[in-house]
C-alpha cells in the first residue's frame, strides 16, 4: 500500500476520507494523491498541477478564475497535511469523475482509493460515484459515511463466499489493512437456500481458503438468511459495537458483483451502512 488516492469535492465526507487516508499513509509510509474533478463548459480538457495549468485551448477569464480558486483551496488542504515533503501529490482535472479517477488510478499505479459517500444524488465527486468506483476500480476502494480513526476500528468483518478464485492482491491488501489497524479479522459466510452449503462443505471451503491465503488470527461467523444482502446487513445490525467495525467485500470485475451476491448488494451496502466499507475486485 504505497499510493493512496483521495477524490475530493471539498465537502465534509471528503474531509472524513482525507483524515483517514492521512492516518493510513503515515502508518504505511505511503504517498497521498488528491484529485479534484471539474465539469468544464464545452467539454474543454483542463489539468491543473503544481507545475501549472494545461488546457486544450484558450480559457475564458471566468474559467481561469474558477480554476485558480479551486487550486488555491486544494493547495491549502495539501499544505495542512502532516506528511513529509514529496509524499503528497495533487491535481485538478476536467471530465466525468469516475472516468477521470479510473484513468488516474491506472496511470499512477494507485493501491487504494479512499472516498466519502452520502449516497446517490449528492455532489459529482461522492455519492453515486463512490458506488461506480466500487464497481470499476482496478484497486481496492475504502468508502466511509462518517468520521473514523484507525484506532476506532477493532474488527474487520470480511463477508465472502470462500471462493478459491478470490484475488490474491485483494486479499493481500485486506491483510495489510488488518495489520495497519491491528484489528481482528472476522470471516463471515452467509448460507442461503439458493446457494446452500452443508456444514462439512463450509468447513472444507474455510480450511482451503485460509490456508491458500495464509490467513492467521481470524474468527469465523456463519449466518443463515434468505439472501446474502439481508444476511450481511442483519449480521452487522446484531453486532454490539458497530462503531468499531469495518466491512470488507469482494466484487466481480465483469458485473460489479460477486456471483454469489443477490442483487446490487455491494452498492446497497456501501450506500447504507454507517461503518467504513473496504471493497476489492476478484
Amino acid at each position: 500500500m504505497k499510493k493512496i488516492l483521495i477524490p475530493t469535492d471539498f465537502s465534509e465526507p471528503a474531509e472524513y476520507a482525507l483524515s483517514l487516508a492521512q492516518e493510513l499513509a503515515q502508518k504505511a509510509d505511503a504517498e497521498l494523491h488528491l484529485i479534484h474533478v471539474v465539469m468544464m463548459p464545452h467539454n474543454e480538457r483542463v489539468e491543473v498541477t503544481p507545475k501549472g495549468t494545461f488546457a486544450d485551448g484558450i480559457l475564458e477569464d471566468y474559467t481561469r478564475e474558477f480554476l485558480e480558486k479551486s487550486h488555491q483551496y486544494l493547495k491549502k488542504i495539501v499544505d495542512g497535511l502532516k506528511l513529509p515533503a514529496g509524499k503528497v501529490h495533487y491535481q485538478i482535472s476536467s471530465g466525468h469523475p469516475h472516468q477521470v479517477m479510473l484513468a488516474y488510478i491506472n496511470k499512477h499505479n494507485i493501491d487504494l482509493v479512499v472516498m466519502g459517500t452520502q449516497g446517490a444524488g449528492n455532489s459529482p465527486m461522492i455519492g453515486s460515484n463512490a458506488q461506480k468506483m466500487v464497481r470499476i476500480a482496478t484497486c481496492p476502494v475504502l468508502t466511509l459515511r462518517q468520521p473514523v480513526r484507525l484506532s476506532d476500528i477493532k474488527t474487520i468483518t470480511f463477508a465472502c463466499d470462500l471462493d478459491e478464485e478470490q484475488s490474491l492482491e485483494g486479499i493481500g491488501a485486506l491483510k495489510k489493512l488488518q495489520q495497519i489497524t491491528e484489528a481482528e479479522l472476522q470471516i463471515l459466510f452467509v448460507n442461503t437456500p439458493t446457494y446452500f452449503n452443508t456444514s462439512r462443505q463450509i468447513q472444507d471451503k474455510l480450511t482451503y481458503f485460509v490456508q491458500k491465503h495464509q490467513i492467521k488470527g481470524y474468527s469465523f461467523a456463519l449466518y443463515q438468511e434468505l439472501n446474502e444482502e439481508r444476511g450481511i446487513l442483519s449480521f452487522l445490525e446484531e453486532q454490539p459495537e458497530q462503531s468499531s467495525q469495518m466491512l470488507a467485500l469482494s466484487t466481480h470485475q465483469r458485473s460489479g458483483l460477486s456471483f454469489w451476491l443477490a442483487g446490487s448488494v455491494t452498492e446497497a451496502v456501501v450506500n447504507t451502512v454507517g461503518m467504513p466499507v473496504f471493497t476489492f475486485q476478484f
